[in-house]
């Protein structure tokens, strides 16, 4: 009887409005036409909402969105099904032509949502195309877990992934608490898209929802909303969801609608300090507790999947994972000498918990290079002034000692440095501080420098999001 309950609870949670029920939203799906996915989506968005509009996604222009509500851009499968891209499918696709002035509420789908993204330089990145889970770090407070729809995620302790310690910036447990959303994952389905954690929330027009179960790591974001624009980084067509995901996505639809004529404060120009933290971590991999760990994780992955042994290494796998190591600890070894500035490594060698101790003590002073791959370096004016260079209260300390004569050249270098502003008074700065304060937000992403809202709202401090 108790087996009989729960199925028909799931019954009823994935039951389709009825035709008055449906919401009173236009949709406009654009996908990949004829294909099983673009009837899989059709199918599902019919029985929610009242108007649903196809067309062919890489045929998608700008006016199409007139006389929609919501758009949702999304594409076909572009893998084999074994975990290899097939190229003839990858190739069909080629994205949109948008504009940055475009402000329809905008759905992203995976790999076509993240390739959107990075054209319009939205936080909504190309970090990864490697979501191969649930999510995780829900913002279960949020108003899309609890309407239109009511959504009630079943969280499950997985046990945490071997290699995640070396890729996230916090301390993980040995548990992770997750939600499913797909009945399948990669490799029977494309991985999902994944883009940047670190500093999408540090605008008033980004939110994060949730964070992602990627080859990556757990420090990624695979369900946000920028602006207009909101990422779905999971693959699964609605057939392949569960039922709570997709009640999930109809209340992402319905939220999306709100933010029409919007376009986002901040495009992407620069690398967010908490990467400063993540590339201090680098040296980990150089470690021999690293070494064996990724051997265990690669002679687990021949174990299930043998068909991916190197042909030259049938019947003798250790010698294939020894060698995949090797190339992976010399590949860290140069990106370490890339990333980390060679003063540091010269102090710190290849200690870790040095580097990110000096990154975390300084974290508050810290501004991105403009080299490629950025550095991280302390803003030593910044530091002298405090509390922080993204905080509003250097730049209330900076105008009074110009008003004071108080080191006024360190003072103008810094409201230059991080502002938009070329003002060369204390009064001047003072009547623009004074008139704009409540509107301030400081963004690293956009090119670590305070700007303006559109609307009032109370300055905050930008930092990052570590929802529970």
């Amino acid at each position: 009887m108790r087996c009989l309950c729960g199925w028909l609870g799931l019954l009823l949670l994935a039951a389709p409005l009825s035709a008055d029920e449906r919401m009173n939203l236009r949709v406009l799906y654009c996908g990949d036409p004829g294909s099983q996915r673009e009837a899989d989506y059709h199918s599902f968005l019919a029985r929610h909402f009242t108007k649903v509009t196809l067309r062919d996604t890489r045929e998608f222009k700008e006016k199409d969105a007139d006389g929609q509500d919501v758009v949702i851009l999304d594409w076909s499968s572009g893998y084999d099904g074994k975990g290899d891209i097939d190229q003839k499918k990858w190739k069909r696709y080629h994205k949109p032509q948008l504009s940055k002035t475009y402000a329809r509420p905008t759905i992203l789908i995976g790999r076509g949502g993240g390739a959107v993204g990075e054209s319009l330089k939205l936080k909504i990145d190309w970090l990864c195309l490697c979501l191969t889970g649930p999510a995780y770090r829900l913002r279960l407070d949020h108003p899309l877990f609890h309407s239109p729809l009511k959504v009630d995620p079943k969280l499950e302790d997985v046990p945490t992934p071997e290699d995640y310690p070396y890729t996230s910036i916090e301390a993980l447990g040995p548990t992770m608490k997750v939600w499913k959303l797909q009945t399948k994952n990669y490799p029977d389905i494309d991985p999902g898209l994944v883009s940047t954690l670190y500093g999408f929330a540090d605008s008033p027009d980004a939110e994060v929802i949730a964070q992602g179960f990627a080859m990556k790591g757990p420090d990624t974001l695979t369900l946000g909303r920028q602006a207009n624009f909101f990422l779905w980084g999971f693959s699964a067509a609605p057939a392949d969801m569960t039922p709570a995901a997709q009640r999930f996505f109809v209340n992402v639809v319905c939220y999306m609608q709100q933010f029409d004529g919007q376009t986002p404060l901040v495009r992407s120009e620069s690398r967010s300090r908490e990467w400063a933290l993540r590339n201090a971590a680098t040296p980990r991999y150089l470690s021999e507790d690293y070494r064996q760990q990724a051997s265990r994780r690669l002679r687990g992955m021949y174990t299930q999947h043998p068909e991916w042994i190197p042909k030259q290494y049938k019947g003798n796998v250790e010698a294939c994972v020894a060698k995949s190591v090797r190339e992976n600890q010399a590949s860290e070894k140069q990106w370490m000498e890339e990333i980390l500035p060679e003063e540091l490594r010269k102090k710190f060698g290849a200690d870790a918990g040095k580097y990110v101790a000096y990154y975390q003590e300084n974290l508050e002073y810290l501004r991105a290079t403009n080299a490629r791959p950025p550095h991280f370096v302390i803003d030593e004016d910044a530091k002298v002034v405090g509390p922080s260079n993204r905080r509003v209260e250097m730049l209330e300390r900076c105008v009074t000692k110009l008003e004071k004569n108080d080191h006024p050249d360190v003072a103008l270098r810094l409201l230059k440095r991080y502002t938009n502003e070329n003002f060369e008074t204390g009064r001047q700065w003072r009547t623009w501080l004074d008139q704009n304060r409540s509107r301030l937000f400081f963004s690293d992403v956009g090119g670590y420098k305070f700007l303006l809202a559109r609307t009032e709202k109370p300055a905050r401090d930008s930092t990052l999001s570590t929802q529970k």
